[in-house]
């Protein structure tokens, strides 16, 4: 089947609030899985789904303490995410844009994320420290920080569509990622989406992640580390969401 490479073009993301992990490397790997996908019967939905199991059984990897099969669950996580880069565009250039596609998206990461941390935790609790500068601590706080993560995930996700649900007037574009959501309320607005992009933060960035620190074996130092991230992440944009909402008329009480 001959491609339209102009159509083609136009139909990958360029989209300005990307991470620096996916402008260089999870838009170009997906951008070369589109080009292979469309010579192919394979539609934006199933490459969907393909990519939600992928990431579902590549979390599985760490509930061994094999550090080659850590490694490479952590590089399924990479390619599954390269593929959900992929799977609009194709859709966009098979014109085979639904509805049914984004709720796919959406069920994935919600059931990937917690699964991702908790499982991250688990391997942390059975083969990680047990002290930090001989302080024993019971390595149980792990599994508890590895909820606390995946929780904080889908809720940093979820607050902006309560947000949007709550103020249809004045909606946001809530996978627009950190730098199109509190980038744009910041007060140095300019430095901040100079810097964020590169920073280890993003979700699309603590992906990348996972396979060195899965190679070095300090992934109980990854999920300590991103349970606080995530949840000071949370709390930064559930209060910056509040404050957007209209409190109620104080003027007309017990009137």
């Amino acid at each position: 089947m001959a491609v339209d490479k102009k159509r083609l073009e136009e139909a990958l993301n360029h989209d300005e609030s990307n991470n620096a992990s996916e402008n260089y490397f999870y838009i170009p790997l997906g951008s070369l899985f589109v080009r292979l996908l469309v010579h192919t019967r394979i539609t934006p939905n199933q490459l969907t789904i393909f990519w939600g199991c992928l990431m579902f059984f590549s979390s599985l990897c760490f509930w061994t303490d094999d550090r080659w099969i850590n490694v490479l669950g952590g590089i399924g996580w990479v390619i599954s995410y390269a593929l959900d880069c992929a799977d609009g565009s194709l859709a966009r250039y098979t014109n085979l844009k639904s509805g049914r596609g984004d709720y796919i998206d959406g069920f994935n990461h919600r059931l990937t994320y917690p699964l991702l941390m908790f499982s991250l935790g688990y391997w942390s609790y059975r083969w990680g420290m047990d002290s930090i500068f001989g302080f024993d601590f019971d390595p149980a706080v792990y599994l508890f920080l590895g909820c606390i993560a995946g929780t904080c995930m889908v809720l940093i996700i979820d607050v902006g569509n309560i947000y949007n649900r709550i103020m249809p007037e004045n909606q946001m574009v809530t996978n627009a990622g950190t730098t199109g959501m509190e980038g744009e309320y910041v007060r140095h607005k300019s430095f901040y989406k100079k810097v964020i992009p590169f920073s280890p933060f993003p979700f699309t960035n603590m992906l990348f992640l996972i396979p060195f620190f899965a190679l070095f074996g300090y992934l109980d130092v990854f999920i300590v580390f991103y349970a606080f991230v995530y949840a000071g992440g949370l709390f930064y944009r559930a209060h910056l969401l509040y404050k957007k909402i209209p409190g109620p008329d104080m003027s007309g009480r017990f009137r």
